[in-house]
């Protein structure tokens, strides 16, 4: 059996515990603070969470190897809920394999630097060549990592036709390429919807804006686990949204470049929305990847509280991202995936944007990241 891990001290520990269930409403602002608090961790999940006082005397923790944050930050590890890579198609149709999983890598390695420990892939070959599609989503397949986990999603091109995404759908469960698929909200029938549950394939709904009066039967009727939207709401739609209970997905990136949902988002939440975020990630419309940034854009441009964007980068995502039940949260039974932050207070993290805090990223356990200067062994 491995070692036990304590680590001791932290200023500020957020753990977000709570309900199994995506924050709404006030909810989304209690993060569940507890100070000079410290965690127990065996065999990369934790099994104590309380103050350094309690839990130091556990014997468990003294026999344990320490990993003393004193003066930190500690906090679940950030999931991104929505960031899109497109594979580049060779004229034969085949996917130029070699770059796609070498950027797709860089890229990964650069999300976890700056503490993003779970992400939500959404994987496309800019075509509707299922070989090609295929072709990308096995090369994120082979990408598994102790440093990221992956939601792996297969964002189906608009111009797919109907039998093929059927055929898609039925192949992708048997190879076990995708976890979920994106289907917009637009040009879909019954037959995808059921084809994806009959497989036992998540779908992400891509929803844009537009009063759509049939919001509510495309809900009932999709099932799907999460709503990407990409677009500023109207009241009408934030109310179904919020009464439907899904995690909604927006990247405040994109709110940036294209100046929108400025007031939206916040009467999604005023509504009862289970607001999540992404970063938004796509190569060339918005490449950025780091969520740091995503929760400072969220506070500064939609008008969340630093909490509210916390947890909606971290225990909210994780739900958006199918992994709710495992990550997203400091509680017992949880994957002991976490951050330590160089900050002196939690509040600071979207006023110092442009910097990465995170220190030390502990992703079931293992360390994957150690930005502290010193050599730290965690056996």
């Amino acid at each position: 059996m491995a070692q036990a891990i304590f680590l001791r001290g932290a200023r500020q520990l957020l753990t977000l515990r709570g309900p199994s269930v995506p924050r709404t409403g006030s909810a989304l602002g209690n993060l569940e603070i507890i100070e000079d608090g410290s965690l127990l961790i065996r065999d990369g999940v934790i099994v104590q969470v309380g103050s350094t006082r309690r839990l130091e005397n556990l014997r468990e923790a003294r026999q344990a190897v320490e990993l003393a944050v004193n003066g930190a930050v500690v906090m679940p590890g950030f999931v991104d809920a929505s960031m899109a890579v497109q594979a580049s198609v060779a004229p034969n149709g085949r996917v130029t394999a070699t770059p796609f999983f070498e950027t797709c890598s860089a890229l990964l390695r650069s999300s976890v630097q700056h503490g993003t420990l779970h992400a939500q892939l959404r994987v496309s070959a800019g075509s509707s060549d299922l070989r090609a599609n295929f072709s990308a989503l096995r090369q994120i397949l082979s990408l598994g990592s102790r440093m990221h986990g992956l939601t792996r999603c297969w964002s189906m091109a608009e111009e797919t036709t109907l039998s093929n995404s059927v055929e898609a759908i039925a192949q992708l469960a048997e190879r076990k390429l995708a976890h979920r698929i994106d289907v917009p909200a637009t040009s879909r029938t019954q037959a995808l919807y059921a084809a994806a549950h009959s497989e036992r394939l998540g779908i992400n709904l891509l929803y844009q804006s537009g009063c759509r009066e049939d919001l509510r039967d495309t809900l009932a009727s999709a099932r799907p686990r999460t709503v990407i939207c990409e677009e500023a709401l109207h009241d009408n739609e934030c109310s179904v949204l919020a009464e439907f209970g899904l995690p909604v997905v927006v990247a405040p990136i994109r709110c940036l470049i294209n100046d929108i949902y400025c007031g939206s988002v916040r009467r999604l939440i005023q509504w009862g929305g289970a607001l999540a975020l992404g970063s938004g990630y796509e190569s060339r419309e918005s490449p950025v990847f780091n969520m740091q940034m995503a929760i400072s854009l969220a506070v500064l441009r939609l008008g969340l509280s630093a909490e509210e964007a916390i947890a909606a980068a971290t225990v909210n995502a994780a739900y958006a991202a199918g992994v709710g039940h495992l990550t997203g949260t400091l509680e017992v039974g949880k994957r002991a995936d976490l951050l330590i932050l160089d900050l002196p207070d939690y509040r600071e993290l979207p006023r110092q944007f442009g910097s990465n805090h995170v220190l030390l990223a502990l992703r079931e356990g293992k360390l994957a990241v150690n930005r502290s200067g010193h050599k730290v062994i965690l056996v």
